[in-house]
């Protein structure tokens, strides 16, 4: 009786252990399925960054135009660069050489002075203004240059194919004047001309006269006519000498003060002291003069 009851007793043991065992399956596969704490192991932060920088994303997979290769249209598909082009057309001409050019030039030293005069064209077709003048003169010794701006041209505007002029006196050092003692003088001259919406006044020397009355310079002598349809006060003659052979011989400038209304003129007389040409009088036979409105 005892041996059976201890064999029901290992029977029932038997069987207690073997319902825990199988109640506990279930648990360890669902811990299993979760993966538990394995994710920590498993998955890692640098893995995650490095597998981003593999893979880009859409915004990261956009083509980026190179440095210097721009695409010149802009949002609307418009041609930009074609926009910032400039005006082709323009006929606007800002201080540039080949504009005017220099077709006489005359040079002296005079009194302790390089003296230069030089008759211009303008060779475009367009009106222009003298803006700068480079004036290069050469002896026997050395040589000498000078860039200025004739602030006195500003006003006389130059139509396609007329002629101007210009003049310089400049002062000499005493070491200077020591090395020019006389002989020829030549001249060079480099011109700029910029174009002008200005209108040309129309002002005319007419009777003049040119003569020797005291030693060492001559008199000019004439009348300004004001031909415009307004009034002048203030005016602007220049005047060039040429000999028989059309040699340009000098060039000569001055200011005549005087209310001058439509259709009226004036006389003027000026003495050419500051321009003592030898014997300019008897050798020039022909006068050209240019006068416009300060």
């Amino acid at each position: 009786m005892r041996r059976t009851q201890r064999k029901k007793a290992c029977m029932f043991t038997f069987a207690a252990a073997l319902l825990l065992a199988l109640l506990a399956l279930p648990a360890c596969k669902a811990r299993d399925e979760d993966g538990g704490g394995a994710l920590d192991l498993s998955v890692s932060t640098p893995a995650v960054e490095i597998a981003s920088a593999a893979e880009p994303g859409p915004a990261d997979s956009r083509k980026e135009t190179p440095a210097g290769d721009e695409d010149p249209r802009d949002e609307d598909g418009e041609d930009r660069a074609g926009a910032l082009q400039p005006d082709s057309g323009s006929a606007y001409v800002d201080g540039l050489s080949g504009v005017v050019s220099a077709t006489d030039t005359v040079a002296y030293f005079l009194d302790g002075m390089l003296y230069g005069g030089v008759a211009y064209t303008n060779n475009s077709d367009f009106a222009v203004t003298l803006s700068e003048a480079t004036f290069d003169f050469t002896y026997s010794g050395g040589s000498k240059s000078h860039t200025f701006t004739p602030n006195e041209l500003i006003n006389d505007v130059l139509l396609p194919g007329e002629t101007g002029y210009c003049t310089l006196f400049l002062e000499l050092k005493d070491e200077e004047n020591s090395i020019i003692t006389g002989g020829e003088v030549r001249l060079a001259a480099q011109l700029r001309g910029v174009s002008t919406d200005k209108q040309k006044p129309a002002l005319d020397v007419s009777s003049a006269r040119l003569i020797q009355n005291y030693p060492g310079f001559a008199t000019l002598s004439g009348r300004l006519m004001n031909n415009s349809q307004e009034p002048c006060d203030l005016m602007m003659v220049y005047v060039s000498f040429y000999d028989e052979n059309n040699k340009l011989l000098g060039v000569w400038y001055f200011t005549q003060n005087a209310l001058l209304q439509p259709g009226s003129g004036t006389a003027f007389v000026v003495h050419l002291r500051s321009l003592p040409i030898p014997n300019l009088a008897q050798n020039t036979k022909r006068m050209l003069f240019r006068a416009y409105r300060m």
